[in-house]
C-alpha cells in the first residue's frame, strides 16, 4: 500500500466532513492548508496545517493501517522548526486520540466545552 499527498482538495474535504462530526466546517476549514491524503485513486484523508495548528482525518478503514508515528513527526518536525512548536485537538471523549496525540508527545494546555488542546514545543 502507498499513501500520497494528492492534490484533490475536494475529496480530501469529504473525508473531513465524514470524519469530524460536526467540529469543522467548509468555512473554518478553508482557513487552513489541506494536503489530501490518497491510496491509488482513493483518497483516504486529510492532513489539515494552520500556522503551527496540525490535524489529521482518517477514513476509519485507513486508520492504523498506515499513519504512523514516523509519518506524523514528519509533518510535527516541520511545524517545530519553522514555529518552535505545534499544536492539536480533539474531543475529550476521544480516548485513543488522546492517547496518540500524548504518545507523539503533546501536553493538555487547555480544556474548553469538550474540547482538548494540545501543545508540543521542539
Amino acid at each position: 500500500m502507498n499513501v500520497t499527498v494528492g492534490a484533490d482538495r475536494e475529496q480530501g474535504m469529504k473525508v473531513v466532513e465524514s470524519v469530524y462530526r460536526g467540529g469543522i466546517t467548509r468555512e473554518q476549514l478553508a482557513e487552513f492548508d489541506v494536503l489530501p491524503l490518497t491510496a491509488g485513486e482513493e483518497t483516504v484523508g486529510m492532513v489539515m496545517l494552520r500556522g503551527p495548528e496540525v490535524h489529521v482525518a482518517i477514513l476509519p478503514l485507513w486508520r492504523r493501517r498506515w499513519l504512523t508515528r514516523g509519518l506524523f513527526e514528519a509533518f510535527l518536525g516541520g511545524l517545530e522548526e519553522k514555529y518552535g512548536y505545534a499544536l492539536t485537538s480533539c474531543f475529550d471523549d476521544e480516548p485513543e486520540k488522546i492517547d496518540f496525540i500524548t504518545r507523539l508527545g503533546f501536553r493538555q494546555i487547555h480544556a474548553e466545552d469538550g474540547m482538548l488542546f494540545f501543545e508540543r514545543a521542539s
